[in-house]
């Protein structure tokens, strides 16, 4: 019971943090939400995970014109490409200890 309720209280942490992080501040300083989904279709991208540390982030993107799994810095950052072939790649995982990637190709 413990264990569920300490997931179940992540849960809500990762929740309520989420309304606050998808959001577009105008020009006129209105704030408007972002949904995952504009977000994804504006840049490509259409899978993500966290890093088991929270530093990273690793995602599907056809930017490049292939599906390739990509990394960024959770906190902002240059992109670095992970792969580069004409496979098409989805649901990328992360290792526990955060060291590996895998995804089915």
């Amino acid at each position: 019971m413990r264990g569920y309720l300490w997931r179940l209280s992540g849960v809500a942490a990762v929740f309520i943090l989420s309304i606050g992080v998808g959001v577009l501040v105008t020009q006129q300083g209105g704030r408007l939400p972002l949904m995952p989904d504009q977000v994804a279709s504006t840049a490509g991208i259409y899978e993500f995970t966290w890093s088991p540390d929270g530093k990273s982030i690793a995602y599907i993107s056809t930017q490049s014109g292939n599906s390739e799994l990509w990394i960024v810095p959770s906190n902002g950052g240059i992109p670095e490409r992970i792969t580069s072939t004409t496979t098409t790649k989805r649901q990328p995982r992360w290792s526990k200890d955060g060291k590996w990637i895998a995804y089915v190709a």
